[in-house]
């Protein structure tokens, strides 16, 4: 055949048939074509992980910003509480000091306005209790502020408490007694706040 470039392509059988430059040349063009697309195909893979690696980063990011917030809501949040119950204790310290003047004193002996600062100091230590069980207050901080007063009132108050729940149910106030003797174990070496001079 004059005028076209022939190559022998082998096959399995020893026989040789003549291939055309225009056959190669598709051949080669379908092959580059193919390894385009593929590269095309990786490209945008590539770039599609890109864009969800820094959506990934970006929601990583948010998240973080919202879990301080949401730390700093809690911490406001608990200094609130705080506040609220300091100002609830200390608008019992007469009631307070009314049942640390009952210390030796029988029961039966006490006073309607001195059962009803009992009653009042159950119940808000009670309250007290139950909120630093739960730990929505730091134990610590009323350990050391109440180091004196709840385990005293909490000796004091004994027949008291035994004779309400008689009445009630035995588990009326509980939370009382667990602070009380918390707070008794947890500020046993406590050496108090001191100047240093």
């Amino acid at each position: 055949m004059r005028g076209v470039f022939q190559l022998h392509r082998p096959f399995l059988t020893h026989s040789c048939s003549p291939i055309s430059l225009a056959e190669v040349i598709v051949s080669c063009s379908m092959s580059l074509l193919s390894a385009i697309i593929a590269a095309c195909a990786l490209g945008v893979s590539f770039a599609a992980l890109l864009v969800q690696s820094r959506r990934a980063r970006i929601m990583k990011e948010q998240l973080a910003t919202q879990r301080a917030q949401i730390a700093d809501l809690e911490r406001t949040r608990s200094l609130q509480e705080m506040r609220i119950l300091i100002r609830d204790l200390l608008d019992i310290r007469k009631s307070i000091e009314t049942v640390l003047a009952l210390e030796g004193k029988n029961l039966s002996e006490w006073t309607e306005g001195q059962r009803e600062a009992a009653f009042t100091v159950s119940g808000r230590f009670s309250l007290l209790g139950i909120l630093v069980l739960e730990r929505l207050v730091p134990e610590d901080v009323f350990a050391k502020a109440w180091y004196y007063s709840v385990p005293k009132c909490y000796a004091i108050l004994r027949p008291f408490l035994e004779e309400i729940r008689s009445q009630r149910d035995y588990r009326y106030w509980s939370a009382f007694d667990v602070l009380a003797q918390r707070i008794a174990d947890s500020t046993k070496d406590f050496p108090g706040f001191f100047l240093k001079t």
